[in-house]
């Protein structure tokens, strides 16, 4: 079986016959033949490390999956998707500015602007762009999160996407208004919109019934109004849905996945994810919050209403009194005397718990409430939608909440306790006596255990904890959303929850000075160089949820997936193969690294090319199935480069909302 349905459904167009249970070993063959070069069973594989040689001049930009350098002999800049530095030569323009976002660095050095992308299209990574002496930026200074920039030089339109690499020129009327935020442009000149997203950075026209009146954009979601109907894109899944405007409303709420319209007796809702307008009525009432994936409202007589995004629909609950709420992300609670009702968005259901304290909190998918009786508390996951109560002796301490999970201590057995929020079971890891230290953070999806003998990382996509032996407690530590980094003298660990796999590094200039966590990258610098490290598989889509943010397209849509592997050698490109299939909890071990996908109904998926960027773009159907909403998708790959190293990739999961 496959995500819940027969593995000899047939699922994916590029493959020729039906999924069939193999052993490891053929698998391995398997993935080898679908990609014939000649190649020797010799380990491989990139470190997800690289360091760059520094000057007391330099100067250094992070954010997201990107890490900048200017220093006199140039512009440098580390992706966490190509796990490499590239440089650029200072040219004669001075650099005005640099420009940097979760996924795009650009130098401005007027009238050449130089971009690089997270996922560089060419193997130098920078695309130049010369413009004339009037070009100006149109995303707003304030929006660090885009991962699409514009700039405007006359009539023309230059687009630059994080998820593509290249530029892009079209021109359009002089009178064209142009909104962008995250991961949506918008374009709108009389009852003719244009759109792009940055994984499909082409424009996608609309027409609407009459003048445009209002265009809004923000995270994958944008909004259009005419004098009648109002209008969705979804950058998810790349298309335009329209529907009658409500009457006598007001301006939309706009959240980062959801739009509401509300007047004194109706609502109508869009969600990006779902791609779909729902409207209710609500008899009155007022808009209370909007999440990344959902809006509330509350109606008349103890009467809510909650709209998910993400399946598109409005749902209805009767409360005995006013509630305490709490929102956050995908989940919500409404809190009546000792009584929680949590919401999730993606199960578009309520999990009804009873004698609790008002001593309840959220974090993007998850949740917990202090029972009145005391003890242990209990924990909710949003992506099961039901609470579980802890193990025994972990109540003294509040939960450690995570976006996907929580991290708790058991400090009398000595053991740190992961909750999965992908299967709502709980994790032991043993601890040492001495040296214990928790990690975690609402903002992020680090749980992490330290004693002075080793530090565990919890792999949620797994259920499983990988551990790293040491020797003594670290003396620097930083996270923030996906990775982690500790420091113990010149020896560094760091981890990224999206690949799953802890490498340690020996800093050749001794103890680092600064440790720097962002979303998808880490630095370590001393005064002679700074080390990146990549909290990223080589298997990536904008899909990150619940690690992360974005989720994939539901059922019936497509998965955008970029294979970074390795680049040509001697004038030969590498080439490659990848699985699709169930993440395995215990990995199997290979000549060319840990298989991690269980081959029983598993998908090969190849031969291809990894070409002058050592990068293949995928675009993968998801199967309309019943049942298949909240199936996790493992991939794994395998690169053959020209030189003959073979290796497997790490491990990308992906799950169907």
């Amino acid at each position: 079986m496959l995500l819940g349905y027969p593995a000899r459904t047939p699922y994916l167009p590029m493959h020729t016959r039906c999924a069939r249970a193999l052993p490891a070993a053929a698998a391995l063959a398997l993935l080898a033949a679908l990609a014939p070069a000649p190649h020797a069973q010799v380990p491989g594989r990139p470190s997800s490390w690289a360091c760059l040689q520094t000057t007391a001049a330099s100067t250094v930009f992070q954010r997201g999956k990107m890490a900048a350098i200017v220093d006199p002999s140039g512009w440098h800049v580390f992706s966490s998707a190509t796990r490499r530095w590239s440089s650029f030569p200072l040219p004669t323009q001075p650099l005005t500015s640099i420009w940097i976002t979760n996924d795009i660095v650009l130098f401005d050095a007027a009238p050449l602007y130089v971009a690089h992308a997270s996922h560089a299209a060419t193997a130098a990574g920078f695309a130049p762009l010369l413009l004339g002496a009037g070009a100006a930026m149109v995303n707003p200074a304030s929006n660090r999160n885009d991962s699409v920039l514009v700039l405007r030089d006359g009539a023309t339109l230059h687009t630059f996407s994080g998820f593509d690499g290249l530029w892009r020129s079209r021109a359009f009327p002089p009178t064209a208004r142009v909104v962008v935020q995250r991961d949506v442009v918008l374009v709108a000149d009389g009852n003719q919109l244009w759109a792009m997203s940055e994984s499909d950075p082409q424009w996608i026209p609309h027409t609407a019934q009459g003048p445009v009146s209002a265009i809004y954009a923000d995270g994958t979601i944008g909004i259009a109004e005419d004098a009648t109907h109002v209008h969705g894109f979804s950058a998810v899944l790349g298309t335009w849905t329209s529907a009658p405007r409500l009457p006598n409303s007001a301006n939309p709420t706009v959240s980062r996945n959801a739009a509401v319209w509300t007047n004194p007796s109706e609502a109508l809702a869009y969600g990006a994810t779902s791609g779909a307008f729902a409207r209710v009525t609500t008899g009155g009432g007022v808009l209370v919050t909007p999440s990344d994936q959902f809006v509330v409202l509350e109606g008349v007589a103890n009467q809510w209403w909650l709209f998910s995004g993400v399946t598109g629909r409005w749902t209805t609950i009767t409360l005995s009194g006013l509630p305490t709420l709490v929102t956050d992300t995908t989940v919500a609670a409404l809190v009546v005397g000792s009584t929680i009702h949590a919401w999730s968005a993606t199960r578009d259901s309520f999990a009804t718990l009873t004698g609790v304290t008002a001593n309840v909190a959220l974090a993007a998918a998850t949740g917990y409430a202090q029972d009145a009786r005391g003890g242990p508390f209990w924990l909710y996951s949003g992506l099961t939608g039901t609470w579980q109560r802890a193990p025994a002796n972990t109540g003294a301490a509040l939960p450690g909440l995570t976006r996907n999970g929580a991290l708790l201590i058991d400090p009398t057995a000595g053991l740190a306790w992961a909750f999965d929020a992908r299967t709502a079971r709980f994790v032991s890891e043993p601890l040492g006596t001495n040296g214990r230290a928790l990690y975690s953070d609402p903002n992020t999806s680090t749980i992490a255990a330290e004693d002075d003998g080793k530090v565990t990382f919890f792999d949620a996509r797994r259920g499983v904890w990988v551990r790293v032996p040491k020797n003594g407690t670290f003396q620097q530590t930083a996270l923030w959303r996906t990775t982690f980094v500790g420091a113990l003298g010149a020896h560094v660990v760091a981890h990224g929850v999206l690949q799953g796999e802890p490498e340690r590094l020996t800093m050749p200039s001794g103890a680092p000075t600064g440790l720097i966590a962002a979303s998808e990258t880490l630095l370590a610098q001393t005064g002679a160089e700074i080390c990146a490290f990549s909290g990223t598989p080589e298997l990536l889509s904008p899909a990150q949820f619940p690690e992360f943010r974005r989720m994939a397209a539901a059922a019936g849509a497509t998965l955008d997936l970029r294979f970074f592997g390795s680049l040509p050698a001697a004038g030969r490109p590498a080439s490659g193969a990848l699985v699709l299939g169930r993440p395995l909890a215990q990995g199997v071990p290979t000549p060319f690294g840990e298989l991690l996908i269980d081959t029983a109904g598993a998908i090969p998926l190849g031969p291809l090319s990894l070409g002058a960027a050592g990068r293949a773009d995928l675009r993968i159907p998801i199967p309309n199935l019943p049942g298949l909403g909240g199936a996790e998708l493992g991939a794994q790959g395998i690169v053959l480069e020209a030189s003959g190293a073979t290796w497997l990739t790490r491990l990308a999961s992906f799950r169907v909302p």
